[in-house]
C-alpha cells in the first residue's frame, strides 16, 4: 500500500533498478563530448574567408589577381566574362558586388488603395 510520496519513490526505485545501466559507468568515455577545436580538414578561402571553395576558384578575387602558391596543378579556366548586374544592368559584374544605390520604392511612392470592409454589393434584407 502506497500512502505517501517516499513510499512512492521507494516502490518505483524498487520496480526500476537496473532496468537502464549507467552510461557513465559502462563506457570509459565520454562520448557526447562537444567539440571545442573546428575542423582541422575544412579549409578556408584567403580572399573572402568562407569555406567551400579554394582562392584560385573564389568569385571576389580580381581579374588578373594572383594566389601566393605555385600552382604545380593544371591552370583552371579563366572566370567568366560577361556578367550581368540585374539591379544597375551593368556588364562585368552582379548584383552581390553592384556598388549603384538600390532602387527601392519608398512608401510615398507607391499608392495607396484604401479598402473599405463596411461595402457591400448586395445589402441583406431580413432582421436579426
Amino acid at each position: 500500500d502506497i500512502k505517501n510520496r517516499d513510499s512512492l519513490l521507494r516502490e518505483l526505485k524498487a520496480i526500476s533498478f537496473n532496468k537502464r545501466p549507467n552510461i557513465s559507468t559502462t563506457l570509459p568515455f565520454d562520448f557526447k563530448r562537444p567539440r571545442l577545436t573546428p575542423n582541422p580538414n575544412i579549409s578556408k578561402c584567403s580572399i573572402c574567408g568562407r569555406t567551400n571553395h579554394k582562392a584560385d576558384s573564389c568569385f571576389f578575387r580580381k581579374s588578373g589577381q594572383t594566389t601566393n602558391q605555385a600552382s604545380a596543378r593544371t591552370p583552371l579556366p579563366p572566370l567568366k566574362t560577361g556578367l550581368t548586374c540585374f539591379r544597375c544592368g551593368g556588364v562585368g559584374h552582379v548584383q552581390a558586388t553592384c556598388r549603384a544605390p538600390s532602387v527601392a520604392t519608398t512608401p510615398r511612392e507607391t499608392p495607396v488603395m484604401e479598402r473599405r470592409i463596411d461595402f457591400c454589393e448586395a445589402n441583406p434584407s431580413g432582421t436579426l
